[in-house]
């Protein structure tokens, strides 16, 4: 049976979603552990690569579930890595590249927040989010993500995409 694309949504969900990109990255926590750790490393200055609040959700989470600031952090960063892979792939499709290097990628622009349920989600900021609007001209792009950390490693996947 194929579906009927005039069909009514149903309540709260958009008609349609058009997916631009999909990315995922995988962080290993002991060696995120390791960077955080070392001085002049871009994980361990704030404001590189983590936003204050980034910062000081994932020590609040750490503190309350009794594990590692990296297994949060780890977490964050790979939101952030799979969102940069879904743009980037979203980019490729039709044939334009990323408008800035990678080593010019504002890491703490791209912003991972959480609703009160601890569900996360991306917003870009500054440079990051003019690039965005200048490579992506949709009126508005959406970001959904999903993450989890387990032993030694932090998983995330990201969609980027928008409301037809």
């Amino acid at each position: 049976m194929t579906p009927d694309r005039n069909a009514a949504s149903p309540p709260g969900i958009p008609k349609g979603v058009r997916v631009l990109g999909i990315g995922t990255d995988i962080v290993h926590i002991p060696d995120l552990a390791q960077q955080i750790g070392t001085v002049g490393s871009r994980f361990a200055e704030p404001g590189v690569v983590f936003t204050a609040r980034e910062l000081r959700r994932a020590e609040s989470r750490a503190t309350q579930k009794g594990d590692r600031l990296a297994d949060h952090l780890a977490a964050v960063w790979a939101i952030k890595e799979a969102a940069l892979k879904a743009w980037v792939a979203a980019l490729e499709a039709k044939g334009t590249p990323l408008p800035l290097p990678v080593d010019g990628v504002v890491w703490s622009e791209i912003v991972v927040s959480h609703t009160p349920s601890g569900v996360p989600s991306v917003h870009l900021t500054g440079t990051m989010a003019n690039a965005l609007t200048t490579t992506v001209p949709v009126a508005d792009p959406r970001w959904h993500v999903s993450a989890s950390h387990d032993g030694e490693y932090a998983l995330a996947f990201a969609v980027l995409g928008y409301a037809e």
